[in-house]
């Protein structure tokens, strides 16, 4: 278009040779005021420079002085949808910017050290590229909200140096924050990364020190590196379970975390990843994918205590927790392979030390100058001990080297003064000044195997008086034993060993008493090691002969069988199929069991709501001598009637004023019913239904009143007699709408207590005032289902009155902002009653099919769920998969709740 434009012009003046009439390199366009260029294809609408492509406008330059800048959305005929490179940079009259809703990209440092720029910058729907620097250096910039619309990414640096900016809304069309785009933001306080973002860049909240906590959401799956770094105020961490890998240095020197949950799908732990976190005390690495832990992820997090290693892990860096100095145990699970140099070097408070049965090395210095370590295992897979493993640990008492060892490197135990004895089973080669200044080491066992002892390996070791070579021994090297220096022999040190082996040979070459072991009749046995049986094989102890060093073992104990102490997590809902499936780990080796849970998504629904309750009644019960019967038509007598049903363990069907209807009638044939129940308002069930039932000679009770507050109140008195004791519970709720009751109706009827009725407003009704004062005294704890909007405070106190109660401690609201939030309010207040392992799901906005579902949730002890639409808000997904229901019970018909819905409660239930 640009092109177009100017050929235009320069055949104007070809053709028209007096040019005077314009000034040299310019036309205007007399319809719109706009000056071009024809020499660098620029315009200009008063003080903004701009260019046109493809029909669209990119401003170029802003020349105005103004402070409050409305920029257009449109120059002419073209629409403006880009602010180009710089354009408004380094403006040091501008304190408020808006941006019209047709700008679909922020070029290059357009904003970029606009320092007087202030407020809240909002991004439009639109804008999909927010370009590197685009507002870096704006340092009087107080907040940024980015519009939802199209995806998009905020660039490299972008808003770097933003110093005043205290918050960000992300919305949910943000998908990518670049390198270092709030870097040194030190204002910013709380960091919601939303679902949408996949990824957040290296330095991409870096020196942002006022920030105290940060979620990072569910759709990120890396954290760059020094994402996070130096956030020395940073308090509050969760991290998002998609999240894969966390990059090198991404919370280094985050001086004020406490604790840090790493979630199971995480593989990798980058190099210095937390390193310094001086304050982390608690560090969970979640089971799930493997995961090698990077060089000094945790090194200098001094605070250190509580330290959980997934079984999932399979390598340990080099310094990984090098510095940890409050550390006091650690298990090392079997799934590591490699346990890297100095992983635990300087953890000065570390006591005990289990290396799991899946390490082959152990690397140099890996637990060097643990001071106050005393006990260690190791475990049977282990090939190497690299030089100065355990070099300084003062406090160590004994090891038991495993009979897999074939390398203990240079140095592994040197000045190990508290070490008493030694255990090396099997072929090893002793490394030079292994066990060097190992003050009080007295036994050292060498068992039967292909030995090499290198030079001064057991140097100055004044306590150990005597050893037992082995048979098999290839090579004993200079100073190996009995030295206390160089020229310094151990006083009477004794050599054991068969004659014409290395043993007499060493002896006779330093001078040393022989002493033959020929003939030994193993009179005398030491128990030195005991291998603890596992979930499959069995355990052994080891006896060696304090003689001559044979090795016995005995003392078999049987294989444990494997422990699972976690309950079944259910991992997936297979739709088609109404299967569900449940894992679960064992506590001791890790081994995962997995069973499937057959009709877990099951619907009970008839052709309307009358069968629907007789649908559910067959579920439950092949006969029933009694059955409660309310009206169809309202929603009521039927709620308040769920506790009553449950106390006899009896049905709860529907009827009209007029009729049994067909469905209540072959269900009342089918289960032999002798007694007939029913709880109706104002004649809800009328004259001619009654006649019917009559005519069917059944006995008939009625529990009736003229209002519903009369009608829930005799219900009351009526629960009262089949259990024959009063109420400790009553659960109040709203008579002007069912979702409350209905939500409270299982929790009730599970604790056999009463559902009454209250009004807004006002005074309690006579007949509920007349209840609570029968029972004054004996009710302990009463419950208000719904916010203050359907029962207000002042009603709450009066309720708290008349039963002698305190509002907020034994008088309780139960609520949230909608019918929805209140649902898993209560299912959340009352999980231990509701301790089922599935749910119940109705319709949130009609009741007809969930009138009798009370009955059936509570008979389970499941939850009901409250849900409509084709979208669940976050509360409810926070629910679900913290209830991880194995089975979904659906009352009524597609058409009620549909299939793709329960298809979402089934997703986030896993």
């Amino acid at each position: 278009m640009k092109k177009k434009i100017l050929s235009a012009v320069l055949a104007f003046c070809m053709v028209f040779g007096s040019a005077a009439a314009l000034p040299e390199g310019t036309f205007t366009d007399t319809g719109t005021g706009i000056t071009a260029s024809a020499w660098d294809d620029t315009y200009k609408s008063g003080n903004y420079e701009y260019e046109i492509e493809d029909g669209k406008a990119t401003i170029t330059k802003y020349n105005g002085k103004e402070s409050n800048v409305t920029i257009p959305s449109k120059f002419g005929k073209y629409t403006v949808t880009g602010i180009g490179n710089q354009a408004f940079a380094e403006n040091k009259y501008i304190k408020t910017i808006k941006i019209p809703e047709t700008v679909t990209y922020i070029d290059w440092g357009a904003f970029k050290g606009s320092i007087g720029l202030s407020g809240t910058i909002t991004i439009p729907s639109k804008v999909s590229e927010i370009e590197d620097y685009a507002f870096s250096g704006c340092i009087s910039i107080a907040g940024v909200v980015f519009k939802d619309g199209a995806k998009k990414q905020i660039g490299e640096n972008a808003f770097s140096g933003c110093k005043a900016i205290k918050s960000v809304d992300f919305g949910k069309s943000v998908i990518n924050i670049k390198e270092g785009a709030f870097s040194n933001c030190s204002s910013i306080k709380n960091v919601t990364v939303p679902d949408s973002v996949t990824y957040i860049g290296g330095g991409a909240f870096e020196n942002c020190i006022s920030i105290n906590s940060a979620v990072i959401g569910n759709g990120v799956t890396e954290i760059g590196n020094q994402s996070f770094a130096n956030c020395k105020k940073l308090s509050e961490l969760t991290i998002g379970n998609n999240v894969t890998v966390i990059d090198w240095g991404a919370f280094k020197d985050c001086v004020s975390l406490p604790k840090v949950t790493i979630p199971a799908k995480v593989s990798n732990i980058e190099d210095y990843a937390f390193n310094s976190c001086t304050k982390l005390n608690k560090v969970d690495i979640k089971d799930g994918v493997k995961k090698e832990i990077g060089e000094c992820a945790f090194s200098g997090c001094r605070a250190l205590t509580d330290l959980y290693i997934a079984k999932t892990v399979d390598i340990i860096g080099e310094d990984a927790f090098n510095s940890c100095t409050s550390l006091k145990s650690v298990t090392i699970p079997d799934s590591v392979i490699s346990l890297r140099g100095g992983a635990f070097e300087n953890c000065t408070s570390l006591k005990t030390v289990v290396v799991g049965n899946g390490v082959e090395t152990i690397g140099n210095q890996a637990f060097g100058n643990c001071k106050r370590l005393t006990n260690v295992t190791l475990g049977k897979k282990i090939c190497t001990i690299e030089w100065g493993a355990f070099k300084d640990d003062t406090s160590l008492t004994s090891i038991v080297i495993p009979e897999s060892v074939r390398t203990i490197e240079d140095y592994a135990f040197n000045y190990c003064k508290s070490m008493t004895s030694a255990v090396i089973l099997g072929a090893v080669e002793i490394g030079s000044q292994s066990f060097e200044h190992c003050e009080n080491l007295k036994e050292v066992y060498l068992t039967d195997g292909n030995v090499t002892v290198s030079d001064e390996a057991f140097y100055y070791c004044p306590a150990l008086k005597s050893i037992t070579i082995p048979n098999s021994t290839v090579e004993i090297e200079e100073h190996a034993f009995g030295y206390n220096g160089y020229d310094t022999k151990v006083s009477g040190f004794t050599v054991r060993g068969f004659k014409g082996s290395q043993a007499q040979t060493y002896a006779k070459n330093n001078g040393f008493k022989f002493e033959s072991v020929n003939g030994c009749k193993h009179s005398s046995y030491k128990k030195v090691y005991t291998v603890a049986p596992t979930c499959t094989a069995g355990g052994y102890t080891i006896k060696i002969c304090t003689r001559c060093s044979k090795v016995v073992k005995g003392d078999t104990t049987k294989a444990t069988g494997h422990k699972y102490t976690s309950s079944w997590k259910t991992t997936s809902f297979d739709f088609a199929k109404k299967t569900s499936t449940q894992t679960r780990k064992c506590s001791v080796c890790g081994k995962k069991a997995t069973q499937t849970t057959k009709n877990a998504i099951t619907r009970l629904a008839g052709a309307n709501r009358y069968d629907s309750a007789a649908v559910i009644s067959k579920t439950m019960h092949k006969t029933s001598d009694t059955v409660i019967v309310a009206t169809g038509l309202t929603f009521n007598d039927a709620l308040v009637a769920v506790p009553l049903a449950s106390a006899y363990n009896a049905p709860l069907l529907l009827a009209t004023e007029r009729h049994i209807t067909a469905q209540t009638e072959a269900e009342l044939k089918r289960l032999k019913a002798k007694n007939v129940i029913f709880v109706s308002t104002n004649g809800a069930i009328g004259a001619k239904a009654k006649a019917e039932f009559k005519a069917a000679k059944y006995n008939m009770t009625y529990i009736e009143g003229k209002t519903s507050f009369e009608t829930a109140a005799k219900v009351a008195k009526a629960l009262q007699t089949k259990t024959k004791k009063a109420p400790t519970t009553i659960f109040f709720a709203t008579d002007s709408a069912f979702a409350d009751a209905l939500s409270a109706s299982p929790v009730a009827a599970i604790k056999g207590a009463p559902i009454m009725y209250l009004k807004n407003k006002g005074s309690i009704d006579k007949a509920t005032a007349d209840y609570l004062k029968s029972v004054k005294g004996k009710v302990k704890n009463a419950y208000i289902i719904g916010g203050d909007g359907v029962i207000s405070d002042a009603m709450m106190k009066n309720v708290a009155n008349a039963l002698g109660l305190t509002v907020n401690k034994t008088v309780v609201r139960v609520a949230g902002v909608n019918r929805y939030e209140t649902c898993v309010a209560v299912n959340n207040k009352f999980k231990s009653v509701l301790t089922g392992d599935g749910i119940c799901v109705a319709k949130g906005l009609d009741f007809p099919d969930a009138l009798a579902g009370g009955v059936y949730a509570a008979a389970t002890k499941q939850a009901l769920f409250l849900a409509d639409g084709k979208k669940l808000q976050d509360y409810q997904n926070t629910y679900l998969k913290g209830k991880n229901a194995s089975k979904i019970t659906v009352f009524g018909g597609t058409g009620a709740v549909p299939d793709e819905l329960v298809k979402l409660i089934a997703k986030a239930s896993v």
